[in-house]
């Protein structure tokens, strides 16, 4: 889909000022914050781009696989997984299905690979590419044992591919679940037929096993040409986020979850579309208000996935799948219903300007839905210039949101648009939970001055959040006006 039917179906959904200024953001090059200048000189991930894949060579006329000085020193791994890779399949264009499976098959050099592919097409194309893959399966074997320099073969040899031939096409979640079935691994990961992963996709996964327990993980990606030959649009991630998934699915690809985990909640075929979201939503509630907290959620900060954009797809062509964004909307709905045991007078789930991004607004007030909010911030604005925005902090720096962004734009990723839980929040747009309001007072009283910094860390000792809401100022205005702070 180009540009110009993009900004033609923004147009009708959204008016002439809405459409202006998201042409305006696009075009300007001064008034950016930080993430989307790493996206603007973004290059490509390390092993697909152009110049990798003329390196790569045939084991075959048809795999390929990264060579040998490409792949990262291997760690002595102290725990062992094997990995199932589930991809629903339909009339995959034949080149397309091979990259994806050499794709795969290239993870065998840093973890135990099953992929399983069910194949709901009509004719045999899917079948005969897989077969063919299958056949030739124990040559490449012995070719990754050289590289890898295995001295010794194990009873069952990695990687493994499964195929299933479905009797009729039931839709994606169906289809999934039908290869879901059969996997057999540890860690369940979720491929689409036409996608790619990076060769080194599980190394990583593997890596932050190493660190912890953790029952789902994600990575950054990015999106691809036809030929994947270009790669554009990074995706650069948060740690998890929950009130930031509500407003999008920014979890997406690569997704890999414990098998236990994924085989008890499976696809639901009623969020069709929004398979994916669905499953995220419902894996986070269960792991959140069921099993202890976020800190079996893992993010690695590293592009792993190549989503490819072609005019079939939802990537390119958002319009493709309106249905879908129903769907999403009626997955973050059942999650407030579920898990967060909000009714509709409570939490109301709409559709923004934005194909697949959605707002929650809370009935009467945030404060009063969701007691766990210490406090709501927005950004400090000066000549329609953000000056001072929240913070998210990661292990490795803080990352500032908004700096520098014209007020009237979106930002990168229309985060500027979306609620979120944010690390540390600006100080000239903060307004503090009642019951926090009046603990402070307290300590005021007797005669301890706390500054702005000491008030945050106070809120995040005692287990609650801080809120990034876009039209700040005018729920400020209303609690004030309602004299609910």
């Amino acid at each position: 889909m180009s540009n110009l039917s993009k900004t033609i179906s923004y147009l009708k959904r959204n008016g002439i000022k809405n459409t202006c200024c998201e042409v305006a953001e696009r075009l300007d090059k001064r008034h950016l914050e930080e993430s989307q200048k790493k996206a603007v000189d973004y290059k490509g991930s390390r092993y697909f781009c152009e110049e990798q894949v003329r390196l790569m060579y045939a084991a075959g006329d048809d795999l390929r696989h990264i060579p040998p000085e490409k792949i990262p020193d291997k760690p002595e791994f102290q725990k062992d997984f094997v990995f199932s890779i589930l991809v629903p399949a339909y009339e995959t264009n034949p080149k397309h299905l091979k990259e994806m499976l050499d794709s795969v098959i290239a993870q065998s050099e840093f973890a135990k690979v099953e992929l399983i592919v069910a194949d709901a097409g009509k004719s045999a194309q899917v079948e005969q590419v897989v077969k063919a893959y299958r056949k030739r399966l124990e040559e490449v074997k012995e070719t990754l044992a050289r590289v890898a320099g295995a001295k010794k073969k194990e009873s069952r040899q990695y990687p493994v591919i499964k195929y299933i031939r479905l009797k009729e096409n039931k839709g994606i979640s169906e289809n999934t679940n039908a290869a879901l079935s059969l996997a057999t691994g540890d860690y369940i990961g979720l491929l689409d037929h036409d996608d790619v992963l990076l060769s080194d996709a599980l190394f990583h996964v593997r890596c932050k096993l190493e660190e912890g327990d953790y029952e789902l993980l994600y990575s950054d990606e990015d999106k691809s040409d036809g030929e994947m030959a270009h790669f554009f649009e990074p995706h650069f991630k948060p740690d998890f986020n929950l009130d930031y998934l509500l407003s999008n699915n920014y979890i997406c690809h690569f997704l890999v979850m414990k098998a236990e985990l994924m085989k008890k909640l499976g696809f639901r075929r009623e969020y069709d579309g929004a398979q994916d979201y669905d499953l995220v939503l419902r894996a986070a509630g269960e792991l959140l208000f069921k099993e202890g907290g976020k800190e079996k959620i893992a993010h690695i900060p590293k592009v792993l996935y190549h989503w490819r954009c072609h005019e079939s797809s939802t990537a390119s062509n958002p319009e493709s799948k309106r249905y879908a964004y129903e769907a999403g909307k009626r997955a973050v709905e059942d999650f407030l219903r579920t898990y967060m045991k909000l009714g509709k007078e409570q939490a109301q789930v709409s559709h923004t300007a934005h194909l697949g991004f959605y707002k929650v607004t809370y009935y009467p007030t945030v404060f009063q839905t969701r007691p766990e909010v210490a406090a709501l911030c927005g950004r400090v604005i000066q000549k329609g210039i953000v000056t001072e925005g929240p913070l998210w902090k990661t292990k490795e720096r803080e990352l500032p949101l908004f700096a520098g962004l014209k007020a009237s734009y979106g930002g990168y990723m229309h985060r500027a648009e979306m609620t979120m839980q944010v690390d540390v929040m600006p100080e000239g747009a903060v307004c503090w939970n009642k019951k926090y309001q009046k603990l402070f007072k307290q300590m005021e009283r007797e005669g301890k001055l706390l500054s702005f910094q000491e008030k945050q860390r106070i809120a995040r000792e005692k287990g609650d959040i801080f809120l990034y809401i876009p039209d700040f100022w005018e729920q400020v205005q209303y609690k004030l006006n309602e004299d609910l702070t």
